[in-house]
């Protein structure tokens, strides 16, 4: 299992290593964010950004990740990995287009999106 406490001296890094490229790609900053984790958890860190991505979790991202890249692997379809990625790109792309709208403006638009399609 990923997250085992036997992989968490190798798997720690690698979650970091995903933080840090959410944070430099998409504009985000560190932070904890403890109501993320288990019970007596008092540290999760955690990349938060502009209204775009909001926070990130760099260990659920990667969870979400090697799952997807697991069931399309079984399925032959590949990719998953790299579109978690891809689709944050797009939605961070999108916001900066629209003028780097604040939170409730970027929700605003958002909601707008979904219920034209």
């Amino acid at each position: 299992m990923l997250y085992s406490a036997e992989n968490k001296d190798k798997v720690d890094p690698l979650v970091r290593f995903v933080g840090e490229v959410y944070r430099r790609n998409f504009e985000g900053e560190w932070a904890n964010d403890p109501g993320r984790g288990a019970p007596g958890v008092v540290f999760v860190p955690v990349v938060m950004g502009p209204p775009s991505i909001a926070s990130i979790d760099p260990a659920m991202r990667l969870a979400l990740a090697f799952r997807s890249t697991a069931e399309e692997d079984r399925a032959g379809t590949g990719d998953g990995a790299l579109r978690v990625f891809d689709r944050m790109r797009a939605n961070h792309d999108l916001w900066i287009a629209e003028g780097r709208p604040d939170d409730d403006e970027w929700a605003k638009s958002t909601l707008k999106r979904l219920t034209q399609h």
